[in-house]
């Protein structure tokens, strides 16, 4: 069976607006299917994978986070959007090492720099 990663801290919330965030992780996960007008011998579950960042965890799911904003506006409510994964269906997790920190000047659109 593939290897899981526990958490050593269960209902663990991450503060993304204080800058504690966790490194991101790669998640390989079953997913559920829903089908209509097909025959039910043939569904089977899908293998998915994501990537994002650990929002919270319990015992049962995991939460995590692929879209939030690196510069949250004042007083703005929390605005992210991810998933929910059953800790039962995840096949593995692997933590992912950024080795240097995003920098947007450094990013290039269509053979010009973004102002």
């Amino acid at each position: 069976m593939a290897s899981r990663e526990s958490s050593e801290n269960h209902s663990k919330e991450t503060d993304f607006r204080s800058g504690k965030i966790d490194a991101p992780l790669y998640i390989k996960y079953r997913d559920l299917v829903l089908f209509k007008n097909s025959n039910p011998d043939e569904m089977r579950s899908a293998t998915r994978e994501a990537i994002g960042w650990r929002y919270s965890e319990d015992s049962e799911v995991l939460v995590i986070c692929f879209d939030k904003p690196v510069f949250p506006i004042p007083h703005e409510r929390m605005s992210a959007a991810g998933l929910v994964i059953l800790k039962d269906c995840i096949l593995e997790t692997h933590k992912i090492k950024i080795k240097k920190p995003f920098n947007r000047s450094n990013i290039t659109y269509s053979g010009h720099k973004k102002p």
